[in-house]
């Protein structure tokens, strides 16, 4: 991992989840300033679309793997597979 992309994992990971904050701000900013100068034209743009699509792919997936890694939704689960199991 990058420089920036540690940096972006660093910030992201240390904001409480109300707060936003985008890794992918970057690439975002670069596909509108690419359609403001191509006049809004998409198909002039789809590389920077594809960058920002594979941008947030990645970071979707590390939040997955942070979020399993530090059991952010285990209780949660457990409290769900309990009220399904005495349905049953």
């Amino acid at each position: 991992m990058s420089n920036s992309d540690e940096e972006k994992k660093l910030l992201m990971l240390s904001k409480q989840s109300s707060q936003f904050f985008d890794p992918c701000l970057a690439e975002s900013k670069r596909s509108m300033k690419c359609l403001k100068e191509n006049g809004y034209d998409k198909e002039m743009c789809q590389d920077f679309f594809q960058e920002y699509r594979d941008c947030k792919k990645k970071w979707n997936k590390i939040r997955a793997e942070e979020r399993s890694k530090h059991g952010l939704f285990s209780s949660w689960t457990s409290k769900e597979k309990t009220s399904t199991d005495q349905e049953k």
